[in-house]
This record gives structure tokens, sequence and C-alpha cells, in this order.
């Protein structure tokens, strides 16, 4: 949910822009970026044009924003992170997203109660971003670019899902020495970034950590380009987990490789 890494930012591409046009602007990015630069913009060009693994760069972006505005909101988190709260504007998700990013830039440096504060609006804010107007939204940024619209709302829901477990872990590492996150005017709250259940949903999750990896798994490597074809490959760590619902995959999952240890 780092919005200043997002695969858009990272290629300057809008949520409307079609294949080619995608493919046009990596190619540039790679012509004016050293190696290790040139294989993540390759990395990020076959998410964004891949329909279903691209959800998860749309989800983490500011959908529903005119390109002005997203450069205007994108200017004023660089520059004045605290000032996300004033952004009341918004769709929902775009919000959270600027409210998350503002969070973990603010964290450091700013009192612990409105650091919790803050938190607490965060996450209200995302209780309010529901699964089938976010599908309807993506669709509609879908149709400028050409590209399949989304029909999959369980899809969606497990995305939003995803997004609730990275705040409930930003949320732990930035209080988990205080004890103000204890009292119990914080709790309904602490609670809320605990998330709802995959199981009431009917999906769960599939770790496959240590696992032999397989090309065919429902998982991205963001290291594989480091390894040879003949380099025998395990999961050193899940970065984000593998979500089954009751027939099919419902959100791919994202992996860090190693080789394998020789016996």
């Amino acid at each position: 949910m780092d919005l200043l890494s997002n695969l858009f930012l990272m290629l300057g591409a809008r949520m409307g822009d079609n294949r080619r046009r995608i493919m046009a602007l990596a190619e540039e990015k790679s012509l004016l970026s050293g190696e290790a630069t040139a294989a993540a913009v390759g990395d990020a060009k076959a998410m964004l044009i891949h329909p279903r693994r691209r959800l998860t760069a749309e989800m983490g972006w500011l959908p529903g924003l005119a390109p002005d505005r997203i450069l205007e909101v994108m200017a004023l988190l660089k520059q004045e992170p605290g000032k996300m709260r004033s952004l009341v504007d918004l769709p929902s998700l775009a919000r959270a997203n600027l409210l998350a990013a503002g969070l973990v830039a603010v964290v450091d440096h700013f009192p612990f109660g409105d650091v919790v504060g803050r938190m607490i609006e965060l996450a209200h804010v995302h209780d309010a971003t529901a699964a089938e107007p976010t599908m309807t939204l993506f669709s509609k940024e879908r149709s400028v670019a050409d590209s399949p619209a989304i029909t999959d709302l369980q899809a969606v829901d497990a995305e939003l899902w995803g997004q609730r477990q990275q705040l409930r872990t930003s949320a732990q590492e930035s209080t988990e020495s205080a004890t103000l996150w204890k009292v119990g005017k914080y709790q309904g709250k602490r609670r809320w970034f605990e998330g709802k259940t995959l199981k009431d949903a009917g999906m769960k999750i599939v770790d496959v950590q240590d696992q032999r990896f397989d090309p065919g798994m429902a998982a991205t490597p963001l290291n594989g380009g480091d390894f040879g074809a003949e380099d025998v490959l395990v999961i050193d760590r899940m970065i984000e987990p593998i979500i089954m619902g009751p027939d099919s995959v419902v959100r791919e999952g994202t992996v860090m490789l190693k080789k394998e240890a020789s016996s």
C-alpha cells in the first residue's frame, strides 16, 4: 500500500493508459535507467498490462482522480505529508491511500496521540471503501484504457482485505512500544486493524514459504531476475499472501526467492 512505490507512479502511467502506452512508457524508462531499475520497470510493465495482476497496483493508487488532481495531491504528499487529513473531497480508496502514505511519513515526527488519531481516521475511511463501488470505479478507468472490466467481486474484496492486513502491520510497528494504544478508548479501531476474517468470506490463505518454487504457482517473485534458468529455487519469504476462494485463486501472492541449499 506504499503510494510512493506504486507501479503507476514508477512508470508515470495513468490508470486510463492502454497497453501500447504503458509499453512505450516502460521502454522510455528503461532506456534512461540502470540495469537494476530497468529490470524493475520491466516487472512493472508486465504487471500493468496483465488484467488480473494489475489489480493490486490499481488498489494502491488513486482511482477516480483526474491526472491534474493526482499531480496536485502527490506534490502535497511529498512536501507536506501531514496535510493529507485535509483532503476530504476524494473517493474513499484514494483518500485512504493518501492517508496511509502521509501516516508513514509523519509517524516518527508527530506526537503519539496525533499519530493514533490519524490511524483511527484511516480506519474509518478504509471502512467506507466497499468492494462493489470499488470494482465499478476500476472498471470505469479500464474502459478508457480498452482493458477488460473487472467482474470478480471476490477478488476485489480480497485485495481490500490485503490492504487491511498491511495497515494492521503498520499500526503494530508504529505503536509496539506505546501504552496509549492499549487504552480502551482505542480498542475499537485496534480491532479493525486486526481485520475481518477470510473464513467469513469463504476464503483462506495459502502459505508456500520454504516450498520449492514452481513458475505455475499463484505467486509473483520480486527477485526472479536474480537467478539463472538452471537454479533450483525455494520460497524464502512471503511478502503478500496467496488467497484462495472456494474454487480458485482470488488473489495472487508476492514472494522472495532463494537458491535451494545444496544437500
